[in-house]
């Protein structure tokens, strides 16, 4: 991998268990992380509705996008309304607003603590979207940064992934 695709994932590596020991007080950790550089035409391949999908935009970038599978979801919410994480998750909760509400703030930390290795640090989160069409219907980049991550949670309890969908950035001149 080039250096610059290498930094993103350190970078998140680095800012993921400082924000959502911050923002949460949960013991949050990647455990793997892969990136690559993908077609708009080709951006919805392996995405699923049943995830967390959300917008998030930030001008002069391009639309971006998140999506969190229900699992992490669902441990996030749980910490934050009962102050524990379960035992047992189920992969099949429908998610909803109030969930987004809830998972918001984790990527916004997230994309704040980004600032000066990435590009990315002044993307937000917009809205929530109802499924994969509708999240990457305004996307109008060329190509993308898909990075999927996967999350360790509450020191192994349960397992979790994110999938960030980000405009390729222009070569550093």
């Amino acid at each position: 991998a080039a250096p610059a695709d290498l930094a993103l994932l350190r970078a998140f590596r680095k800012a993921l268990p400082r924000v959502a020991d911050e923002t949460f007080g949960l013991a949050l950790s990647l455990i793997g992380a892969h990136q690559r550089r993908i077609a708009l035409a080709d951006l919805s391949e392996g995405l699923e509705d049943g995830w967390l999908l959300l917008s998030l935009s930030a001008p002069p970038l391009a639309r971006a996008g998140v999506l969190m599978d229900p699992v992490l979801v669902s441990a996030l919410v749980q910490h934050q309304t009962l102050g524990a994480v379960a035992k047992e998750i189920s992969p099949d909760r429908r998610l909803t607003g109030t969930d987004a509400a809830l998972a918001a703030p984790l990527i916004d930390d997230l994309l704040k603590k980004l600032r000066g290795a990435t590009p990315y640090a002044a993307l937000r989160v917009e809205r929530r979207m109802p499924d994969v069409r509708s999240l990457l219907l305004p996307f109008d980049a060329e190509s993308y940064l898909r990075a999927e991550l996967t999350v360790d949670v509450a020191v192994g309890m349960h397992q979790g992934r994110m999938i960030f969908l980000l405009p390729d950035a222009p070569p550093p001149e």
